[in-house]
């Protein structure tokens, strides 16, 4: 059984290598490929919280945007229990709109268009990777026998 720290490490790193790969990705018509925002999808709320930050940090948009923004899609998707990899594209272009709103200069009507482009790949990438990483980090619950939750 894994333990609560290889959790946190294992999002921690997630975390990382969804911000250092959506820092590096060139922009394209004012979006970027949303990785801290599936990061956000799928992981709970604070990792949503978390890549919110990281994304405020990175980002085009006032800070606290981002964040309020993950915050919310987070809790949403896991009330309404939607398949995530079906919910980024939607999603993404609802955060590039709600950034405009913030006050962040976003290259409008291109971008939110863009970003569901770009999201399309991402959730899917995402919807098959999540699994096998929970599994590797211990955090699938639903696979754990008796012995394993004592």
């Amino acid at each position: 059984m894994k333990t609560e720290a290889a959790k946190i490490a294992a999002i921690f790193v997630g975390l990382i290598i969804s911000a250092a790969l959506q820092d590096a990705t060139p922009a394209l018509w004012g979006a970027k490929i949303p990785f801290l925002l599936a990061f956000a999808c799928t992981a709970g709320l604070s990792a949503a919280l978390a890549a919110g930050f990281m994304a405020d940090a990175l980002g085009f948009a006032p800070f606290g945007c981002s964040t309020i923004f993950f915050a919310a899609a987070s809790m949403l998707l896991r009330s309404w229990r939607v398949p995530r990899a079906a919910a980024i594209p939607p999603l993404a272009f609802c955060h590039v709109v709600w950034c405009s709103v913030c006050g962040a200069e976003v290259e409008l009507p291109a971008a939110p268009f863009a970003a569901v482009l770009l999201a399309l790949p991402t959730g899917f990438a995402y919807a098959a990777a999540v699994p096998f990483v929970r599994r590797l980090a211990g955090i699938d619950h639903r696979h754990a026998t008796e012995e394993d939750r004592a």
